[in-house]
Protein backbone atom coordinates (compact mmCIF):
# COMPACT_ATOMS: atom_id res chain seq x y z
CA UNK A 1 0.00 0.00 0.00
CA UNK A 2 2.78 2.55 0.92
CA UNK A 3 4.61 2.12 -2.37
CA UNK A 4 1.39 2.07 -4.33
CA UNK A 5 0.31 5.33 -6.66
CA UNK A 6 -2.42 6.01 -4.33
CA UNK A 7 -0.37 6.71 -1.83
CA UNK A 8 1.98 9.01 -3.11
CA UNK A 9 -0.90 11.12 -3.72
CA UNK A 10 -1.21 12.07 -0.02
CA UNK A 11 1.13 15.07 1.32
CA UNK A 12 4.44 14.24 2.80
CA UNK A 13 3.37 14.74 6.00
CA UNK A 14 -0.13 12.91 5.55
CA UNK A 15 2.06 9.76 4.67
CA UNK A 16 3.85 10.30 7.65
CA UNK A 17 0.88 10.57 9.79
CA UNK A 18 -1.16 7.37 8.03
CA UNK A 19 2.04 5.24 7.61
CA UNK A 20 2.54 5.94 11.96
CA UNK A 21 -1.24 5.51 13.15
CA UNK A 22 -1.41 2.02 10.61
CA UNK A 23 2.08 1.38 12.18
CA UNK A 24 0.30 1.26 15.58
CA UNK A 25 -1.85 -0.71 14.88
CA UNK A 26 -0.32 -3.07 14.12
CA UNK A 27 1.92 -3.60 16.71
CA UNK A 28 -0.54 -3.52 19.11
CA UNK A 29 -0.91 -6.68 20.92
CA UNK A 30 -4.05 -9.33 20.13
CA UNK A 31 -4.80 -9.10 23.05
CA UNK A 32 -3.49 -7.44 26.39
CA UNK A 33 -0.49 -8.84 28.32
CA UNK A 34 -0.12 -10.65 24.91
CA UNK A 35 3.45 -11.10 23.01
CA UNK A 36 1.72 -11.64 19.17
CA UNK A 37 0.91 -8.51 17.56
CA UNK A 38 -2.23 -7.65 15.44
CA UNK A 39 0.62 -7.29 12.66
CA UNK A 40 1.67 -10.41 12.69
CA UNK A 41 -1.52 -12.02 11.52
CA UNK A 42 -2.38 -12.58 8.07
CA UNK A 43 -4.23 -9.26 6.53
CA UNK A 44 -7.22 -12.22 5.59
CA UNK A 45 -7.38 -12.58 9.57
CA UNK A 46 -7.86 -8.92 10.42
CA UNK A 47 -11.88 -9.05 11.36
CA UNK A 48 -14.09 -6.12 11.79
CA UNK A 49 -13.70 -7.57 15.77
CA UNK A 50 -9.87 -6.87 15.73
CA UNK A 51 -11.29 -3.44 14.30
CA UNK A 52 -13.85 -2.54 16.67
CA UNK A 53 -10.44 -3.12 19.49
CA UNK A 54 -8.23 -1.35 17.46
CA UNK A 55 -11.07 1.42 17.41
CA UNK A 56 -12.32 1.17 21.24
CA UNK A 57 -8.75 0.82 22.75
CA UNK A 58 -8.41 4.74 21.76
CA UNK A 59 -12.00 5.58 22.82
CA UNK A 60 -11.52 4.40 26.24
CA UNK A 61 -8.12 6.07 26.19
CA UNK A 62 -10.15 9.32 25.52
CA UNK A 63 -8.84 10.04 22.35
CA UNK A 64 -12.03 9.97 19.86
CA UNK A 65 -10.28 11.50 16.61
CA UNK A 66 -7.99 9.24 16.95
CA UNK A 67 -10.16 6.36 16.87
CA UNK A 68 -12.26 7.69 13.88
CA UNK A 69 -8.06 8.27 12.18
CA UNK A 70 -7.51 4.06 13.13
CA UNK A 71 -11.16 3.18 11.20
CA UNK A 72 -10.73 6.09 8.34
CA UNK A 73 -6.66 4.46 7.41
CA UNK A 74 -7.91 1.44 8.18
CA UNK A 75 -10.40 0.96 5.98
CA UNK A 76 -8.33 2.99 2.77
CA UNK A 77 -5.79 0.48 3.30
CA UNK A 78 -8.47 -2.50 2.68
CA UNK A 79 -10.09 -0.65 -0.34
CA UNK A 80 -6.44 -0.49 -1.66
CA UNK A 81 -6.21 -4.25 -0.94
CA UNK A 82 -9.28 -4.94 -2.36
CA UNK A 83 -8.61 -2.77 -5.88
CA UNK A 84 -5.47 -4.26 -6.08
CA UNK A 85 -7.10 -7.88 -5.77
CA UNK A 86 -4.68 -8.55 -2.38
CA UNK A 87 -7.80 -9.28 -0.33
CA UNK A 88 -11.18 -10.03 -0.99
CA UNK A 89 -12.90 -7.96 2.00
CA UNK A 90 -12.96 -4.85 3.86
CA UNK A 91 -13.27 -5.42 7.98
CA UNK A 92 -13.27 -1.48 8.80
Amino acid sequence: YMASTEWQTFKPRDRDNRRGVLEACFDEPVRPGAAERIGDCPLGHLTPAIVRVLRDRKIKAGLPAAANNRLKYISALFAWGIEAGHIDRNPA
